[in-house]
């Protein structure tokens, strides 16, 4: 019937991406706090910029929160990291990360070739530790 394909699913909007570690006290602040998206279908793609001020007393692991739909149950996608300052990531370490199954979160990780990936530690962050990035994933 030619309309099997029919577009009827596209959204365009903005989101607060949130920089939050697993653990320790205080309050996060941020001066940046910016995100797009775009879903047609299942499938949402976003762009966001995060820039703190004082990541006070947080330690842990770095994420970024508040994505704006829920990711898919087995669906992780990897995120794409255009931009990186304030951060103590030293040479030879890709910053990377991806979307939580069933969350609405994206683990930031390091990589690099001796030890493979792993998370992204607080002390991998300052308190002017900025990030722009993006990625598609499926709800």
């Amino acid at each position: 019937n030619g309309f099997a394909n029919k577009l009827d699913d596209y959204e365009e909007g903005t989101w607060t991406p949130v920089t939050t570690f697993s653990t320790g006290t205080g309050t996060v602040l941020h001066n940046i706090q910016t995100g797009t998206y775009t879903k047609v279908g299942n499938i949402v793609h976003i762009t966001g910029r995060v820039r703190t001020t004082d990541i006070a007393a947080r330690t842990g692991t770095v994420s970024i929160e508040g994505l704006p739909f829920t990711a898919g149950a087995t669906h992780h996608a990897s995120i794409s990291v255009a931009l990186g300052l304030g951060l103590t990531i030293t040479a030879n370490k890709v910053l990377t990360g991806y979307v939580t199954g069933s969350s609405s979160s994206i683990v930031l990780q390091i990589w690099e070739s001796t030890a493979g990936t792993i998370a992204l530690a607080y002390t991998d962050w300052s308190d002017g530790g900025s990030i722009s990035f993006s990625t598609s994933y499926k709800v």
